[in-house]
């Protein structure tokens, strides 16, 4: 990614809520020739702004219709493969939606096919898919990671390390928020995250322990407090 992108997608995803930040990024893919994604983003912050369902904003998701089917061919075509499991709908003022569920398949295709693609926010459908973002320059301006329900029940034992390889990923480090509140903490969890430089720029962890953890909560939860700005224990 070019330095200058870099920059524009720094600032999007740490003031995710200014549509400036956007439109200024819109401006410069539009000036290295990504005028449709320019479109795209353009178009999707304006609806954002309209009335559901008002004349305006059925406009405007007409022609966001347009543009996205000329960006998906392009994306598709770049990639060679047929990405059938993204559309339209979840995308939100040009970027990924915080509420799509990822697994191993989807994190490939946009690791190694969909270069323009990049997110701010994930929720994973598998908690082996963190080794996947530890290897992936996708997740350099990542801001937010989350497991969505049920992942602690794909729980291995080699999983361990994959949460190890994430949290001292040099991919990892812009990461602001780890929601680990649907899994059942364990020790080896504990230890990983406490380790040296491991996600030392973490503003949020949100975690949870089973009825019979394999560890002390309450020690765990202040040896965590003790490295991490804010932790919320459910």
């Amino acid at each position: 990614m070019h330095p200058e992108a870099d920059a524009f997608l720094d600032a999007i995803f740490d003031n995710p809520g200014d549509d400036t930040p956007r439109l200024v990024y819109a401006d410069w893919l539009e000036e290295h020739g990504q005028e449709d994604y320019a479109q795209f983003i353009r178009l999707q912050c304006a609806a954002a702004h309209e009335k559901l369902w008002s004349d305006e904003a059925n406009r405007l998701w007409e022609e966001i219709g347009r543009v996205w089917n000329r960006l998906y061919d392009d994306w598709s075509l770049a990639s060679s493969l047929e990405l059938n499991w993204i559309d339209v709908i979840h995308f939100e003022r040009g970027f990924l939606r915080t509420d799509v569920v990822l697994g191993d398949q989807q994190i490939e295709e946009i690791a190694n096919y969909w270069a323009g693609f990049l997110i701010g926010e994930v929720r994973l459908l598998n908690v082996s898919d963190l080794a996947w973002l530890a290897e992936s320059p996708i997740s350099k301006q990542l801001r937010k990671v989350s497991l969505s329900l049920g992942a602690d029940s794909e729980w291995q034992d080699s999983d361990d390390q994959c949460l190890d390889k994430f949290v001292h990923s040099a991919f990892t480090q812009k990461i602001r928020v780890l929601d680990l509140s649907h899994m059942s903490m364990r020790q080896a969890m504990v230890k990983a995250l406490l380790l040296p430089d491991a996600l030392r720029d973490l503003r949020e962890l949100r975690i949870s322990f089973p009825e019979r953890a394999d560890c002390n909560p309450d020690e765990a939860t202040r040896q965590l407090e003790a490295c991490f700005e804010l932790v919320v224990r459910q």
